[in-house]
């Protein structure tokens, strides 16, 4: 289903922005179309419809793009792992039969984490209501403005 498909006939779209719906997403089937009206906001992905009335939102967050911290810590716990291994194993005989591979898998995880990171450095908009909260992210800087008309529609 396309958005213009979605929308009522002469529904204007104030904004409108290539997003996806889960903030890990890499590929395309998490990928929709966002976009604002004047009174509400509509997420299309595929045959599945997010329909947000704006009388409904109660708040609005949006963050700039940034590079996503839990892959940072969970790169630094893998690395942790490997010095672990690495110390383990000139200690300890058993281990070392097996320290170097263990180490080397957990570095190797480590920086695959770090570079995974930066493909998801994206803004993020949230917009909570009284029952649900929805996250949407892009690389698209046009996410910023489905967040002013959001709150150029709050200030009227």
């Amino acid at each position: 289903m396309d958005l213009d498909d979605y929308l009522q006939e002469k529904e204007s779209v104030v904004a409108r922005v290539e997003a996806y719906d889960d903030k890990d997403a890499m590929t395309d089937h998490r990928k929709g179309e966002l976009a604002v009206t004047p009174n509400r906001v509509v997420f299309v992905r595929n045959k599945v419809v997010s329909d947000i009335s704006l009388n409904g939102v109660d708040s609005i967050e949006y963050r700039a793009p940034s590079y996503p911290y839990r892959y940072l810590y969970w790169a630094g716990g893998c690395f942790g792992f490997a010095a672990l291994f690495f110390i383990l194993g000139k200690e300890i005989d058993p281990i070392a039969q097996f320290s170097g591979l263990l180490g080397f898998t957990a570095v190797f995880a480590g920086i695959v984490l770090l570079v995974t990171g930066l493909f998801l450095k994206r803004a993020m908009l949230s917009l909570h209501t009284s029952n649900a909260t929805f996250e949407f992210v892009s690389k698209d800087n046009s996410l910023a403005a489905i967040a002013h008309a959001l709150r150029g529609h709050e200030n009227r």
